[in-house]
């Protein structure tokens, strides 16, 4: 007679098959929160670090001015003061002060009294400034210069905050001053943390405070993300609840004998994505777009695979396979056709290989093309701090190969990061273009952008243009370049060839 199974069976069976999909989401959870918490840590440390510079330079311009002598109000006296505030940027004017009024400025040589009230400026009652008081002088800076920096995104919020008192110093428009306040005092009620991240950075120099707060629907999203990639292979190993152990062990090589086994079938194709002459409405040339398709015909994201070969270090291998289909697909057009480009991205991993210009030498010269015909797309992160990255561009500059930042302003943005690399020219993310014409905070974003490229002479194209409204916009700003659905979708080589743009784009 067959006998039944015992009881604790079918718990084992519903434990066995249960357990990997709950620990992909614990993990995947942790995984997601640490990225996201480390990604803030890492804005707040630059916005700390523009705080400290524009209120050091306060202090400076403060010293030298209380160092200057009588008679004051006088020529010398007012020369000093005008050449102080010339020295520091960040200073807007330096005045000298008889009680609590006005009596001269850099600016001007005779307020009169009653004028203006330093007192007000001094206590920060006059929201226009911030002024640091010492003695008989005052120094007055712009709030703004303090929070100056590209946002990460949209929804994030930030003040920098006086210690001592609690005062807001400057901050983003729509941060709430009592949040602030209330954050660095660690006393938040309910309401105010419902749905929120906060992060408070202390100056360890000054008596102020970095305060950022953000709603946690993009860390949501980011696990979310991560659940979709993780999900499927932990469903694989509640499979067979016996290999669950090694199946665990073996969690990351799932992903990387699946992209190998995608590498040796050529499952990975490349499609081109129009770049337009905003002013001509001339094709320019094409943006060089990877797809996996699956033996099973479905078509993975790039946003999905990318981040996870670039982990498992298969991202150059891809790369290799994207030139060599460029080189089969677009060689004789190129050639035929030298005015057009094809842009190529290239990741932190493509540039630590040592062999990375030799390739891109070869390969324009088997095509017979102009290295200035392959556009080099690199992220912002791919080469911040990094000497091996920053050399291999080097490289490629003096090899012709122009090189353009992707994804502007979504990283490490400033004038000063910028000017140090050899750049031709950047990419702006489809983010600030989705702001145009609405009333946003990233719009604001998008004029400095611009202007931040222009400042460096830097040639810019407008990612994810899906609107008329959003080329005028641009053109209007003198952007060179532009890419979206207005324009057209990725196309296959042939179609990109045989691809002529409409002249109302």
């Amino acid at each position: 007679m067959m006998k039944l199974r015992p009881w604790y069976m079918p718990v084992a069976i519903a434990t066995g098959f249960c357990a990997p999909a709950l620990l992909i989401a614990l993990v995947s959870y942790g995984i997601a929160q640490q990225a996201f918490l480390h990604r803030i840590d890492e804005f707040s440390g630059r916005v700390l670090l523009r705080a400290e510079m524009v209120a050091g330079e306060a202090q400076n311009a403060l010293a030298e001015a209380n160092a200057t002598s009588g008679p004051y109000c006088g020529e010398a006296h007012l020369h000093a003061l005008r050449e102080i505030e010339r020295k520091y940027r960040y200073v807007r004017e330096v005045a000298y002060l008889q009680g609590s009024t006005l009596a001269c400025t850099s600016h001007v040589a005779d307020v009169g009294k009653g004028l203006v009230n330093a007192a007000d400026v001094a206590a920060g009652l006059d929201s226009r400034f911030v002024a640091l008081r010492d003695r008989q002088h005052l120094v007055i800076v712009d709030p703004r210069f303090y929070v100056d920096i590209v946002p990460l995104d949209n929804t994030i919020q930030l003040g920098v905050v006086d210690t001592a008192n609690g005062q807001a110093i400057a901050r983003w428009p729509h941060a709430d001053p009592e949040i602030l306040k209330q954050a660095l005092a660690g006393k938040l009620d309910k309401q105010a943390m419902e749905g929120r991240i906060f992060r408070v950075v202390r100056s360890k120099q000054m008596a102020m405070a970095v305060v950022i707060y953000e709603p946690e629907m993009p860390f949501q999203q980011a696990w979310q993300k991560l659940l979709y990639i993780c999900m499927p292979f932990a469903l694989a190993m509640s499979l067979l609840a016996s290999w669950l152990v090694l199946r665990w062990a073996r969690k990351w090589q799932g992903p990387r004998a699946t992209l190998l086994e995608a590498l040796r079938r050529k499952q990975f194709f490349v499609q081109y994505q129009p770049i337009i002459e905003l002013d001509t409405g001339r094709c320019s040339g094409a943006e060089a777009l990877v797809r996996w398709r699956t033996a099973e015909n479905v078509t993975v994201s790039p946003a999905t695979f990318i981040p996870m070969a670039e982990s498992l270090g298969l991202l150059p291998q891809i790369t290799d396979v994207v030139l060599a289909q460029i080189a089969r697909d677009q060689g004789a057009f190129l050639v035929a056709n030298p005015s057009l480009h094809i842009s190529v991205n290239f990741a932190a991993s493509d540039l630590q290989q040592s062999d990375v210009v030799g390739k891109l030498t070869g390969m324009v010269a088997q095509m017979g093309i102009r290295p200035q015909q392959i556009w080099v797309e690199i992220t912002e992160s791919a080469c911040v701090n990094d000497p091996v990255s920053l050399d291999t561009l080097n490289r490629l500059h003096h090899a012709g190969f122009p090189i353009y930042i992707d994804d502007f302003g979504t990283g490490y943005s400033s004038l000063a990061y910028l000017s140090e690399l050899p750049l031709a020219g950047l990419k702006v993310d489809k983010m600030f273009v989705d702001a145009i014409g609405k009333a946003t905070a990233t719009a604001d974003i998008t004029e400095h952008v611009i202007a931040m490229a222009q400042d460096l002479n830097l040639n810019i194209v407008a990612e994810g243009i899906e609107t008329a409204e959003q080329h005028a916009y641009l053109k209007a700003r003198a952007v060179q370049y532009g890419q979206g659905w207005l324009f057209a979708r990725a196309l296959d080589a042939k179609a990109f060839q045989n691809f002529q743009p409409a002249t109302a784009a």
